[in-house]
């Protein structure tokens, strides 16, 4: 049966007594991208499944400020689940669903999957994910996850020989301050003297990339594309780094397929693709 919805799911990272005043615009964030999922009718048109509203708003770990990052997902739960009318059970269902579409907010932990990093890489360079296509001018990474970023803005940015530079001088002059000099002087008389050599121009020019690293044998040394399977390295762009942790920054929507079902994936794949997804655009500052 399509369009079978069982009862919606809402947490938070705390506690679920939250005060209203602490879950800030996130929260009618959560609420307008929730509608507008139940709203959607090709998701609503899928057959064979229960559909769950279930959202999430994370909290600063040790702050007691407003949220800064949230999750809504719609969960498809195939007959095995089912009970009578719409509803699941739920504690079979949580322990294996069939499908998910997840749109999330200020969260790094979708893109860095799809660029095979680990997790604890968030503000680290890491390599650029693979992009396979655009949703009305917006990239889609490995045909499964779309990054909506704010109109003339950027969420990832691309790390330059500059950064990479810069950030090693940062950690040897650290070095120096605390007892290292010895050891961190020559390093950093080595990186004055090669960007010297390469010239300014090029240093802000240049990507990074994950490659054979030069100069050959620098603890700071730096790939740069040298044939297939390089990747650029990308960074999250200072200017949503920095953002209250109550704003929408960035979003991302993907697919999350658990069980082999061709027809559910070529569905899912397809609203990735041709959905507008103007309106959560609408809602990042």
């Amino acid at each position: 049966m399509a369009d079978c919805w069982t009862g919606d799911r809402e947490s938070y990272a705390s506690d679920e007594l939250v005060p209203a005043a602490r879950k800030g615009s996130l929260a009618a964030d959560v609420a307008a991208i929730g509608a507008a999922l139940k709203s959607d009718r090709k998701l609503a048109a899928i057959d064979g499944y229960r559909l769950q509203l279930n959202s999430f708003i994370g909290f600063p770990a040790g702050d007691d400020n407003s949220p800064n990052y949230a999750e809504v997902w719609v969960g498809f739960h195939g007959t095995d689940v089912w009970l009578a009318g719409c509803d699941i059970d739920q504690d079979a269902a949580d322990a294996a669903p069939d499908a998910a579409v997840r749109i999330t907010i200020n969260d790094m932990n979708a893109i860095l999957a799809v660029a095979d990093a680990p997790e604890d890489t968030a503000l680290a360079p890491f390599p650029e994910p693979v992009s396979t296509s655009t949703n009305h001018g917006q990239p889609v990474y490995d045909q499964r996850l779309l990054l909506i970023a704010p109109s003339g803005q950027a969420v990832l940015k691309p790390y330059l020989l500059r950064d990479h530079l810069d950030e090693w001088k940062t950690r040897l002059q650290e070095i120096a301050d605390n007892g290292g000099g010895d050891f961190a002087k020559p390093e950093l008389d080595a990186i004055n003297a090669h960007e010297k050599g390469e010239g300014a121009a090029d240093l802000d020019r240049q990507t990074a990339f994950t490659s054979e690293m030069k100069p050959e044998g620098a603890m700071w040394a730096y790939g740069l594309a040298s044939g297939d399977g390089t990747r650029p390295r990308v960074y999250l762009s200072p200017a949503l780094k920095q953002a209250k942790p109550m704003t929408a920054r960035f979003m991302t929507v993907s697919i999350d397929l658990y069980k082999d079902d061709p027809a559910l994936h070529q569905a899912l794949t397809e609203w990735l693709h041709e959905r507008d997804f103007t309106f959560l655009k609408e809602r990042l500052k």
